[in-house]
């Protein structure tokens, strides 16, 4: 050993840095050591800090080495053979197997409970890394720990992972629950769409395009408006379907100015300037439009709160929450004693007269 000190020592400083060391022992065994294993050793060895080996501890510092490499190389095995799933990790009851197993008669539940307290959460499954410097560390001065109290932390363990497998039970009920209420509503919704795809279809084939266009039911299907005085025509022209079209491309038009209006305007008096410019922008051909450039950059800043779908009356969630209203009135309504025709009827005018609202603005607009 002398020559393979000198050989690693060739100044002759009388000692060693842990970086030779490292690098003598990985040649040996054929494989990269740990920095961190180097450094526990010649630390616990030659003093708490030190980073070089002097000549009278080099054969100390080796055989440290060699102890815990072997005590790492089996543990990995250990560890291997109880994580029979190929998680990569095990329980705490698992990990208590493998401290009593490679301290044997000096195990010590001083030591255990600091391995637990070093961990971030010290209830959670344990990973090899976590493993082997607590495994092959010296006992010290611990007490061994008797029977009953080794048995009495064993139950403490397995109680913590009867806690946590129920724990997650849970979570996963509740993450089905969730999955299954999405999934309903979303076939709730689904044969709402279809129902009103049907009913707007029929409505077409019995009273025209017209009447599909300007439908508008209530809460029980019923029409909020007053019935359309509409010819019962057997067919439609073409120029009956774009006539309507336009009529209402031209309501959509005027909808969003309005809008875009209202977010241009600095102050309320120039709402209705800003809009007579627009529409007159709009009526210009393609090529002559927004040459008002001041104009033109404050519309293309704008950001309107509504989508097209939401102007052409794709509302789903204003919707759901009308919905939602009326329950709640109804329910309110029942409580105070109110029979059910008499709630039907009360909401029927109540839809009616939020209808007539939104038409009037419609018109105005």
């Amino acid at each position: 050993m002398e020559d393979v000190f000198r050989d690693l020592d060739p100044r002759g400083q009388g000692f060693v840095p842990y970086k030779e060391i490292q690098r003598f022992y990985s040649a040996q065994v054929g494989s990269p050591i740990n920095e961190e294993l180097i450094k526990t050793v010649v630390s616990s060895i030659c003093g708490d800090g030190s980073l070089n080996v002097p000549e009278h501890d080099f054969i100390s510092v080796l055989e440290e080495l060699e102890r815990r490499y072997t005590i790492e190389s089996e543990a990995y095995w250990d560890f291997q053979a109880l994580d029979c799933y190929g998680n990569n990790y095990i329980n705490l009851s698992h990990a208590l197997l493998l401290f009593r197993e490679y301290h044997g008669d000096l195990f010590s539940l001083d030591i255990w409970r600091s391995f637990l307290e070093s961990r971030e959460t010290p209830e959670s499954d344990v990973y090899f890394d976590e493993l082997p410097m607590w495994l092959s560390a010296p006992i010290g001065n611990s007490c061994p720990s008797s029977q009953k109290e080794i048995v009495q932390e064993e139950f403490r363990l397995e109680r913590i992972q009867a806690e946590a497998a129920c724990r997650q039970l849970k979570e996963t009920d509740s993450l089905v629950d969730t999955m299954d209420l999405k999934r309903e509503e979303k076939e709730r919704r689904q044969e709402h769409t279809e129902h009103e795809v049907k009913r707007k279809l029929q409505k077409w084939l019995t009273h025209g395009l017209a009447a599909m266009l300007k439908d508008d039911t209530g809460p029980d299907g019923d029409t909020a408006e007053e019935p359309l005085n509409l010819s019962n025509k057997e067919s439609i022209k073409t120029t009956d379907v774009l006539s309507l079209l336009e009529t209402k491309y031209s309501l959509l038009q005027d909808r969003v100015l309005m809008e875009l209006s209202a977010h241009v305007a600095s102050i309320e008096s120039e709402k209705a300037e800003i809009f007579k410019k627009l529409k007159k922008m709009t009526s210009k051909p393609q090529s002559k439009k927004f040459e008002d450039e001041e104009l033109s950059q404050l519309v293309e800043k704008t950001s309107l709160p509504f989508t097209f779908l939401g102007m052409l009356g794709d509302l789903s969630d204003k919707d759901c929450g009308r919905r939602q209203e009326f329950e709640a009135l109804r329910v309110q309504l029942l409580e105070q004693g109110k029979s059910e025709v008499e709630v039907d009827s009360h909401l029927r005018i109540v839809y009616n007269q939020t209808m007539k609202s939104k038409w009037r603005l419609k018109r105005i607009m």
